[in-house]
């Protein structure tokens, strides 16, 4: 279920809508102590789609309106500890709620609202769970609709939960708490897929327990990108300081190759270092070193990033569960350009680039490293419950831009 993470990585942006200074009945005390990423928004400070059109599009409904969900209060997205994608918000009116949802399910959009263990639930769109009280509403999902029971009951014990069950009591909202933008990312490398981890792993060592390992990122949307300054670290001493020695041998990029980025690469990532430096770190990372193996670099190409001696830009072109298709471009030793791509043709569209908005290449300025990820091409490697909410993200910002100065 580690895909769930895109999920929950594209709907950051499409659902900049709603946080607030945590109060008695705030709801992220629904999320369990267990979860593995939590993502906090401000409403007053961030910019984006309407909330509104957000749960529209997620959840399949035609409308939105006096539905009982307080909009004006905080919206917390997390990832379950057994991979699932979840979402609270405050409750205005659980009365209008439950007779929003029952017109809903007058339309045949979701099912009839039932009531047990003092909660109301009911499935929406034909594959999220949702449960609440009069304080907070919880959506998990996707769920095949045989398993509602089983899922009701997990969501009626998180409405209830006091502080030392909730994510409240979790390193992850500790770390939350520090950082000061208006949207904030926390959570657990495990949780990350591979084709973002390798690069937002890059310099955590090969025998690291990614549970142990955490990124934090600052989310602010800017001139129709999604700008995040993140991190990658540990709680655990020993691991922190081997993470931040591999660290240490990444250059500041000096910007050369960001006119080079292709418009159709899922994900492309810019680095600089020297070879004999760089090639060690990556060699350390398994999800790096997964990826580099699914695009079987020819040893013409393995030999030549050892002579790596400035930026690096690495390409995703394609990617599935045992292949990739990537493209490479290199500032030799001696100042020679390397360029390498593991498709024979280029299609039309890999030659153009894309141009960063000036926000972003400012950002990059005092990068180490940096993940350039363009929402609309994963449109097609999304389930069709998560479809629509990426067409709006896509829409509204056409690029993510995650750079580390650490």
């Amino acid at each position: 279920m580690r895909k769930t993470f895109i999920s929950l990585f594209m709907v950051i942006a499409a659902t900049l809508l709603l946080l607030s200074s945590c109060t008695e009945n705030d709801p992220i005390r629904a999320i369990p102590r267990s979860a593995s990423a939590v993502l906090s928004i401000d409403v007053g400070q961030a910019g984006g789609v309407g909330n509104r059109a957000v749960f529209k599009a997620l959840l399949k409904l035609t409308d939105a309106d006096d539905c009982g969900i307080d909009f004006s209060r905080p919206v917390y997205l997390f990832e379950t500890a057994e991979g699932n994608f979840g979402l609270c918000a405050a409750v205005s009116n659980e009365n209008d709620l439950r007779d929003f949802l029952n017109a809903q399910h007058e339309k045949g959009l979701c099912q009839a609202v039932s009531a047990q263990s003092g909660c109301h639930f009911t499935v929406v769109g034909g594959s999220w769970a949702a449960g609440f009280s009069a304080d907070a509403v919880v959506l998990l999902g996707p769920i095949a609709p045989s398993a509602a029971q089983i899922v009701y009951g997990r969501i009626a014990r998180w409405l209830s939960q006091d502080e030392k069950q909730s994510i409240t009591a979790s390193p992850l909202y500790a770390k939350l708490t520090e950082i000061e933008a208006p949207v904030r990312l926390v959570a657990q490398a495990s949780a990350l897929p591979q084709l973002l981890a390798a690069p937002l792993t890059l310099g955590t060592p090969r025998d690291a327990d990614m549970q142990q390992v955490l990124l934090s990122a600052a989310i602010e949307p800017k001139d129709s990108c999604l700008l995040m300054d993140g991190k990658v670290f540990s709680l655990n001493q020993r691991l922190q300081n081997d993470i931040a020695m591999n660290r240490e041998q990444l250059r500041k990029i000096d910007g050369r190759f960001v006119e080079n980025i292709p418009t159709n690469a899922l994900i492309s990532l810019l680095l600089s270092g020297k070879g004999e430096q760089l090639v060690p770190v990556m060699q350390q990372n398994s999800a790096f070193q997964a990826l580099l193996a699914g695009a079987t670099l020819d040893d013409e190409a393995s030999q030549t990033i050892k002579k790596i001696d400035g930026d690096l830009l690495v390409n995703v072109l394609n990617f599935g569960s045992e292949s990739a298709d990537l493209s490479l471009k290199a500032v030799l030793e001696g100042g020679e350009i390397y360029d390498f791509s593991t498709l024979k043709t280029l299609p039309t569209a890999a030659i153009s680039a894309y141009k960063l908005p000036a926000s972003a290449r400012q950002q990059l300025e005092n990068a180490r490293l940096a993940m350039v990820l363009k929402p609309a091409q994963f449109s097609l490697q999304t389930s069709n419950s998560m479809a629509s909410v990426i067409d709006l993200l896509a829409k509204k910002f056409p690029v993510i831009v995650y750079t580390t100065a650490e």
